[in-house]
C-alpha cells in the first residue's frame, strides 16, 4: 500500500533518496519500497521484542539469527543468542553512523525518537504504522523531531517540505482560530497563524482561521472557520500557551485564542517551514523585491527597528521605548566592520527617529505603488536585511524568525542596556526581559 503512494510524494517534494533503512517489519516490504523509489542501498535493522528501543547492540557478522541475512554494517536492536554484545549505544548513535545522505526510516519506535532527534538531519522521510493505536502519539513525537505528516503514515522532514499550500492529511477534523485578527496587529497575527498551522500539522488536523492581515499578504491556503468550536482562551499566560505543545493529543473543533509567541525548544527544527509559510504572494513579491534590492545595493543592508508605541498605555514596561542611544552606540561599533553598510530605519514615526541617525545616511525608501499593506515593507526589510537590531516588538521578532540563518541579529536588552547578539530559535521567554525595567513611553523613552 505504501509503495505506490510514496513515490508521488517524493516526486512532488523534489526529494532525492539514496538509502533505505527499515527498522523492523517485513524485509520484502523494504525491497518492494526500495525498488519503487529507485533505491539500491538497503539496510535492515531489527527491533527487540519487548526490549528497550533506546539501545542498540552491534552484531559482528552478516547473520542476524532471524533466518534472513542482514547487510554488512547493519546493527540489530536486540542481543542474539550466542553472540556477545560488542557495543551498547543510544539509538541516536545508529543514526549518527549512517552516511550523510537523505535516508528513509521505516517504523522507528516512538519512545526512541527523543534520543534520535539530534541526529536526524539526513533523514528525509519516515514511515509509521498508521494502524497502530499509538499512531497519533508517534506522529506528535516525530513532529517534535522535525517531521510533518504528508499522508497517513508518511512523514517528511519539514526542511524538505515543498509547498505549504498542500492539503494537510486529516480525517475532516480541525482546530480553529476565529479571532486571529483581534488583539494585536501584524506580528501578533503572524505568531497566531504559525501556532495554529503547526499545531494542526503536529496532530493531523485541519486549520481554520478567521480574517487576518496575512490573507492578502502570504501565499497560504485560506480555510474559513466552519461550524461551532469550543473556545480555549489562553491569552496572557505564556506558560499555559506553551504547554499546549506538550500535549500528545488536541481535541477536535477547539478554537484557540492567545498570543502564542513563546516557542518550545525543538521549534528550530521547523525553521524552514516557517519561512515557506510566510512567503509573499507572487504579485507582492514582484513589487517589494526590487525595493529590497535597491536598498541593499552592492553592500550590507542594516536595519534597526524602533517601535515608539505612541498610543501605548502609560507605565506598562512591555511598551516602554528603547533609548535611541542604545541603537546608536551599537551602530558606531558595528559600522566600521561591515562591507559598504547601508542603513534602513523601520519605524512607525520616521520623522521623529531619523534625525538621531542622520550621520549614518539612512536610506530614503519610498513606498512602492500597488495593492499592499503599508506595514509590510518594513517587515520584509527586517526579514531580508543582513544585520538587524530590534527590541520589544512582535512585529520585528516575527520578521527575524523567517529570516535566513545567515542574518546577524541583535536585540536591545534592558539588562545589558545595549544591543546584544540574539538567536531567535534559542531564545526562551522572550518577553520576560521587558517585564520590569526603568523605561519611558513614546518619544521621551527614545530620547532618554
Amino acid at each position: 500500500m505504501r509503495a505506490p503512494s510514496l513515490p508521488a510524494h517524493v516526486t512532488a517534494h523534489g526529494l532525492t533518496l539514496t538509502r533505505l533503512v527499515q527498522i523492523g517489519g517485513d524485509p520484502a516490504e523494504a525491497s518492494a519500497l526500495a525498488r519503487a523509489l529507485g533505491i539500491a542501498d538497503i539496510q535492515l535493522v531489527m527491533p527487540a521484542d519487548g526490549g528497550p528501543t533506546g539501545a542498540i547492540v552491534g552484531v559482528p557478522g552478516p547473520d542476524t539469527g532471524f533466518g534472513w541475512p542482514m547487510p554488512d554494517g547493519a546493527i540489530a536492536l536486540t542481543p542474539i543468542a550466542g553472540v556477545a554484545p560488542v557495543q551498547l549505544r543510544p539509538l541516536d548513535a545508529l543514526l549518527a553512523h549512517l552516511p550523510p545522505a537523505p535516508t528513509l526510516l521505516v517504523d522507528l519506535a516512538a519512545d526512541a525518537i527523543a534520543g534520535a532527534a539530534r541526529t536526524l538531519d539526513q533523514t528525509a522521510i519516515v514511515l509509521l504504522n498508521s494502524s497502530d493505536p499509538d499512531y497519533g502519539s508517534a506522529r506528535a513525537l516525530w513532529f517534535d523531531a522535525g517531521f510533518v505528516e504528508l499522508d497517513r503514515g508518511i512523514l517528511v522532514q519539514s526542511s524538505q517540505w515543498g509547498d505549504v499550500a498542500l492539503p494537510v492529511a486529516n480525517d475532516g477534523n480541525a482546530i480553529a482560530m476565529p479571532r486571529i485578527g483581534e488583539h494585536g496587529l501584524f506580528g501578533n497575527q503572524v505568531f497566531r497563524y504559525a501556532f495554529l498551522r503547526l499545531l494542526a500539522w503536529k496532530h493531523g488536523l485541519g486549520a481554520q482561521t478567521g480574517p487576518w492581515m496575512g490573507d492578502t499578504v502570504f501565499n497560504l491556503p485560506q480555510v474559513p472557520v466552519r461550524g461551532p468550536h469550543l473556545e480555549r482562551v489562553l491569552q496572557g499566560d505564556d506558560r499555559r500557551e506553551l504547554s499546549v505543545w506538550r500535549e500528545r493529543s488536541v481535541p477536535n473543533f477547539i478554537a484557540h485564542h492567545g498570543y502564542f509567541q513563546e516557542q518550545p525548544d525543538w521549534m528550530g527544527r521547523h525553521r524552514t517551514l516557517w519561512r515557506r509559510m510566510f512567503r509573499l504572494k507572487p504579485e507582492l513579491e514582484a513589487i517589494i523585491a526590487p525595493q529590497v534590492a535597491a536598498a541593499r545595493g552592492d553592500g550590507t543592508l542594516v536595519t534597526i527597528h524602533v517601535r515608539l508605541y505612541l498610543n501605548a498605555i502609560p507605565n506598562v514596561p512591555l511598551m516602554y521605548v528603547v533609548p535611541g542611544r542604545w541603537y546608536r552606540h551599537w551602530l558606531e561599533q558595528i559600522w566600521p566592520t561591515l562591507d559598504r553598510p547601508r542603513l534602513h530605519i523601520a519605524t512607525e514615526a520616521p520623522e521623529l527617529v531619523r534625525p538621531m541617525f542622520a550621520d549614518f545616511n539612512p536610506i530614503d525608501l519610498p513606498l512602492p505603488a500597488g495593492p499592499y499593506r503599508p506595514e509590510l515593507l518594513d517587515w520584509v526589510m527586517i526579514s531580508r536585511s543582513d544585520v538587524v537590531a530590534f527590541a520589544n516588538s512582535s512585529y520585528s521578532r516575527s520578521a527575524v524568525l523567517v529570516a535566513d540563518d545567515r542574518q546577524r541579529r541583535f536585540i536591545a536588552d534592558p539588562a545589558a542596556q545595549a544591543c546584544v547578539p540574539y538567536d531567535p530559535w534559542a531564545d526562551r521567554w522572550y518577553w520576560q526581559r521587558y517585564f520590569q525595567w526603568d523605561g519611558l513611553n513614546g518619544i521621551a523613552g527614545f530620547l532618554s
